[in-house]
């Protein structure tokens, strides 16, 4: 995982290390107000976001393509799972706590 700060906001990286496996992506909870999710542009497949029962079979990002994520007042980070198609896919979350 790979933290970079900007003027109040934080991007996270998260790389999917097996194929199919739904992952938390970030291991501690992480409250925030609002989270974009987005797919890196030369994965090979499609990255599925979602709770605890996500799987591959769920619609999922291209890459390049975002999904934005609100919390109502706050959405925990570690109760968002990703799965993915191939193993080394990977996403950034860009969120604001």
């Amino acid at each position: 995982m790979v933290v970079e700060a900007r003027a109040g906001v934080r991007t996270v990286s998260h790389v999917v290390e097996s194929c199919g496996v739904r992952e938390r992506i970030v291991e501690r909870p992480l409250p925030v107000v609002s989270a974009i999710v987005r797919a890196r542009r030369t994965n090979r497949g499609l990255v599925h976001v979602g709770d605890a029962s996500v799987t591959v079979r769920d619609p999922g990002l291209e890459p390049g393509r975002a999904l934005g994520l609100r919390g109502d007042p706050r959405l925990d980070l570690a109760s968002v799972f990703i799965a993915a198609e191939f193993p080394g896919e990977a996403i950034e979350i860009t969120y604001v706590q």
